[in-house]
C-alpha cells in the first residue's frame, strides 16, 4: 500500500513528500502511538528532524519540524 499526503499541511510546514519517505527509512526513527495514528520522528538525508503523523489508512496528515519534545526524545533514543 502506498502513502497519500495532506499536501496543504506539507506545504504549510515546508516539508516534501520525499522528506517524509526519508523519515521512514531512517534506522533511528521512533514511533509514538496517538490513538489509531502513529507519530513518527526521524532524520532526513539532509539532517532535518521531522515529526510526521500517519493514520491507519497510510494518510500523512501531519508533517513538520519536530517539536522540542519530539526532538529531545529522538536525540535521546538515537544515541
Amino acid at each position: 500500500m502506498k502513502l497519500s499526503y495532506h499536501y496543504e499541511n506539507l506545504e504549510k510546514h515546508g516539508v516534501t513528500p520525499e522528506e517524509v519517505d526519508e523519515i521512514l527509512v531512517d534506522p533511528d526513527k521512533i514511533f509514538l502511538r496517538r490513538g489509531k495514528a502513529v507519530l513518527t520522528v526521524g532524520k532526513t538525508f539532509s539532517g532535518r528532524i521531522l515529526e510526521i503523523g500517519i493514520n491507519e489508512s497510510l494518510f500523512v496528515y501531519h508533517a513538520m519540524d519536530a517539536s522540542k519534545f519530539c526532538y529531545k526524545f529522538y536525540k535521546r533514543k538515537s544515541r
